[in-house]
């Protein structure tokens, strides 16, 4: 019966880039008569999981300590959720982002508490992505979603023409970017990237036949559906976790001067004829760059009327109206950073970076792939906002601040 929560735990970690909810809409949703996704009170099959996990992990694990670092974590959040009460024009939504924020903590105090075999996260996570890139890759190919049983995991419905789709323009054609079961390829790109230097840089018995297959199968899965994603963070962030895993595993200087460039200038070449996404970097679309520097603007000036408070937790986007113009950009601004500084002020920045760099110098001591992993997040949210205001991101920045902690434990850090 002890063993409850651990099972429990694995199920939540596959239930990871799912997003099978229910959606409500109560007026504090909708801004200038539009339902806005960022601010609907979603109640996820995960949340459910999560709330059983934590009910089963107190009865069973109450006696075992947690690091102090968690409780000025859980306090920190009391006292940013109680300021944003505070601040906030909209107090129940202030209410329901706090609500998030501290699902967050519970996620990666269940992962201190059961501190549970870094193998056994591992297999689970392996498994995870390999269905979620299989998914990705049948969108990809069929240029719409799969449907079927995919639903019931929180696929949307969609094809290539559906108005607002994520698309790439190649020589002669639009290209659908697929979305697996997670709201944007963006978010698909950095899933991905930020789980994989935690499999790729994991050791492998001989004799562990089935991890040695699963690992593979899913290094594989997850390259490919971060190269179809067409996420240039997510290429550039997956380079970089390769040289380092590369630089690692053969040391030699022809490898090192000779194989990776080669293979880099490979890959780049085959991508350049195929879809031409890298070089249009420097190209930036007019209007996604005016958009995002419009956001951009309009946080500045919203940090600037409360620099050190913030203007409350989710009160980002029913803002823009009272600081902008029409046509009015209903979306959070594109940095996890800038978002946080507007919403909860220097306070709230300060407390954000102190934890995320708290948690990334525990893993460079303990686990080189989450170190790896935490340096993604943190370099990917730069110029994205999902590891804050959706369910999947915030779920990874549990995950990683739950298992950095949790390698203070000499059993988890050896297994």
């Amino acid at each position: 019966m002890k063993h409850t929560p651990t099972l429990l735990l694995y199920f939540f970690l596959f239930l990871l880039p799912t997003q099978l909810g229910i959606h409500f809409w109560p007026d504090f949703s909708i801004v200038l008569g539009r339902r806005v996704d960022y601010l609907s009170p979603t109640l996820y099959l995960s949340d459910i999981v999560l709330f059983l996990l934590a009910l089963l992990t107190l009865v069973f694990y109450k006696d075992k300590p947690v690091p102090k670092s968690m409780l000025f974590f859980l306090i920190g959040i009391l006292i940013i959720g109680c300021i944003s009460w505070w601040v906030s024009e909209i107090k129940l939504l202030s209410i329901y982002g706090t609500l998030r924020y501290l699902e967050i903590w519970l996620f990666s105090w269940v992962l201190i508490k059961l501190t549970p075999s870094r193998r056994g996260i591992l297999l689970i996570l392996s498994l995870s992505v390999c269905f979620t890139s299989l998914l990705s890759i049948l969108q990809f190919l069929n240029q719409k979603s799969v449907g079927g049983v995919w639903r019931w995991l929180g696929e949307r419905t969609f094809t290539a023409n559906t108005p607002g789709i994520a698309q790439v323009i190649v020589p002669n054609q639009l290209l659908l970017r697929p979305y697996a079961t997670l709201p944007h390829p963006n978010v698909l790109g950095g899933f991905m990237s930020i789980l994989l230097p935690l499999i790729l840089f994991a050791t492998v018995h001989k004799d562990d036949w089935l991890w040695y297959v699963l690992r593979l199968s899913s290094i594989c899965f997850m390259v490919l559906s971060i190269f179809i994603s067409l996420s240039r963070g997510a290429w550039f962030a997956t380079v970089m976790i390769l040289v380092s895993w590369v630089w690692q595993k053969f040391p030699g200087r022809r490898i090192l001067k000779i194989g990776i460039p080669a293979i880099l200038t490979t890959l780049l070449f085959i991508e350049e004829i195929l879809i031409g996404r890298l070089a249009s970097i420097f190209f930036l679309d007019t209007a996604s760059a005016f958009e995002r520097k419009q956001l951009v603007e309009i946080a500045l000036k919203l940090f600037a009327d409360a620099p050190l408070l913030g203007v409350g937790i989710l009160q980002f986007i029913p803002h823009i109206p009272l600081v902008s113009s029409p046509p009015y950009l209903l979306q959070p601004v594109h940095s996890q950073y800038i978002l946080i500084l507007t919403e909860n002020g220097i306070f709230g920045v300060g407390l954000f970076l102190i934890l995320y760099l708290k948690a990334l110098s525990q893993a460079k001591r303990t686990w080189q792939g989450l170190f790896l992993g935490i340096l993604v997040l943190g370099f990917l949210g730069s110029f994205d906002h999902y590891f804050i205001t959706l369910i999947q991101g915030q779920r990874l920045l549990a995950l990683v601040i739950g298992l950095a902690f949790s390698t203070r434990n000499k059993e988890f850090s050896s297994n």
